[in-house]
């Protein structure tokens, strides 16, 4: 099923994203795979991770440990992140909210994204 979302997101140049496009579908980085490595404006890195159904602590820690392991890649100036998911656990809500460089998406019917409002 991950799969298909990322060939799905990949398709669509994942504008409902941001308007950048995909330079890597599960791309190896010395942290991991990323789902997807976005390139903005020639020079910024976007890592987007997709889960399958509502997030916690985990899927903060993973993509923080990969945005970790390119700070500093060659071209990049700056790094953030982009989860993807069905939405945030309620225990991990204040937690988000306080992300920066980090930002949730939630996915609904036909895989249409909106960004997560925090509760």
């Amino acid at each position: 099923m991950k799969t298909e979302v990322t060939s799905i997101l990949a398709g669509k140049s994942c504008t409902d994203l941001c308007e950048e496009p995909v330079i890597k579908r599960q791309c190896k980085i010395p942290a991991g795979r990323t789902d997807l490595l976005l390139l903005q404006d020639q020079q910024n890195l976007i890592i987007v991770e997709l889960k399958l159904r509502k997030i916690g602590h985990n899927a903060i820690s993973q993509i923080q440990k990969y945005m970790n392991s390119l700070k500093g890649a060659k071209k990049s100036k700056k790094l953030f992140g982009i989860i993807v998911c069905q939405g945030v656990l309620p225990t991990f809500e204040k937690e988000f909210r306080k992300l920066k460089n980090i930002k949730i998406f939630c996915y609904g019917w036909q895989l249409k994204m909106y960004p997560w409002k925090g509760g």
